[in-house]
């Protein structure tokens, strides 16, 4: 399925077989893709990988108000910061 596609977004991957079926996909070596900081990612397009800076919606001006903060995503209140119990 990944091969009929126009783009390919990658992030995250630390798993040795993982990276190095999708490196010889992209025609990379897998290193750059277990290498990528927490902040990056490699964008596909056309065939071309890219190696980009993941847009952080919860904290980019261009995305306030644009979203529903999530409990995954929520930002800790006062009450988590000391210590309580969220509650």
């Amino acid at each position: 399925m990944v091969g009929s596609c126009g783009a390919v977004q990658l992030f995250g991957i630390q798993d040795y077989s993982a990276s190095c079926e999708v490196a010889a996909l992209l025609g990379i070596e897998s290193e750059d893709v277990r290498s990528l900081a927490s902040d990056e990612q490699i964008v596909c397009r056309d065939g071309v990988p890219h190696r980009l800076g993941k847009l952080d919606y919860l904290a980019d001006p261009l995305f306030a108000g644009r979203f529903d903060e999530g409990a995954f995503h929520a930002r800790p209140t006062k009450a988590w910061a000391s210590g309580a119990s969220p509650g």
